[in-house]
């Protein structure tokens, strides 16, 4: 006999990744000059050693924010779901080396998470350091409320600079018109906010909003969170430890047979 049981199960895939990074500081500000963006976003994200693959994984926000701000590749990790192999795959990538290969089915994934760092361009020996987590759900997760995310770090080496974190959330979907054709919407924006649910000496933790938006037909969820990580400690080599996890709360699956089912 089939026997049907409802579970709760909770997903958290972690980040971690070591940088090594010269301390000396010029400033503690983030706020750099801006410029403008004339030109392809991307190709001028590709100028300053950002890789395509990691450029895909990037709101829009973020790459014109890095690109105002003069900044340029440090490292980045990616987490995603490979739906032919059934399974988590990671892959670190570098500015000093590469790890693309892990990264080639990532495109057909359901859910993508990639923590990007960029540091000034400005100067080498600047080691203010910009952190963005990136979310994106290309198919749609049964349960849509709130997924927790925090991002954590040696409190004793950085501190997060002051109103320089912020977080939104994005929808893209369709409604019927008059006629009966999808009209489609883009990259809309769900949620805009300038702070965060929690945040230690040594962390900061927020909440991404998966609900979408009432009456449209949400097809793809994505979001940010981002801010800056200024060094305490200056004139010698520093590295920069830093974990981000991504919880997600899936909610009314089934075990049948010994397998779990939405």
């Amino acid at each position: 006999m089939m026997k049907k049981v409802v579970t709760t199960v909770c997903i958290l895939m972690i980040f971690t990744m070591s940088l090594g990074i010269h301390g000396f500081c010029i400033s503690n500000s983030s706020n750099i000059a801006g410029k403008s963006i004339d030109g392809n976003v991307d190709d001028k994200l590709l100028q300053v050693g950002y890789p395509q693959i990691i450029i895909d994984t990037m709101d829009m926000d973020i790459k014109k924010d890095i690109i105002e701000s003069n900044l340029s590749f440090l490292g980045a990790k990616v987490i995603y779901y490979d739906n032919n192999q059934k399974e988590k795959v990671e892959a670190e990538i570098r500015s000093e080396e590469n790890d693309y290969r892990k990264l080639e089915s990532m495109e057909d994934s359901p859910l993508i998470l990639s923590l990007v760092y960029s540091r000034n361009n400005q100067t080498s020996e600047s080691s203010n350091i910009h952190v963005a987590f990136h979310y994106k759900w290309n198919q749609l997760p049964l349960s849509r409320f709130q997924d927790q995310i925090s991002v954590t770090w040696d409190e004793n080496r950085y501190y997060m600079e002051d109103n320089s974190f912020k977080k939104v959330d994005k929808y893209s979907g369709y409604i019927l018109d008059l006629a009966g054709n999808n009209q489609w919407y883009y990259d809309q924006i769900l949620s805009r906010e300038p702070g965060f649910a929690q945040s230690v000496e040594g962390g900061v933790r927020w909440y991404a909003d998966l609900k979408g938006y009432i009456g449209v037909t949400v097809t793809e969820l994505y979001g940010y969170g981002s801010f800056w990580l200024i060094p305490k400690n200056c004139n010698r080599e520093e590295k920069i430890d830093i974990q981000g996890v991504y919880s997600h709360e899936m909610l009314f699956h089934f075990m049948e047979d010994n397998k779990l089912y939405k």
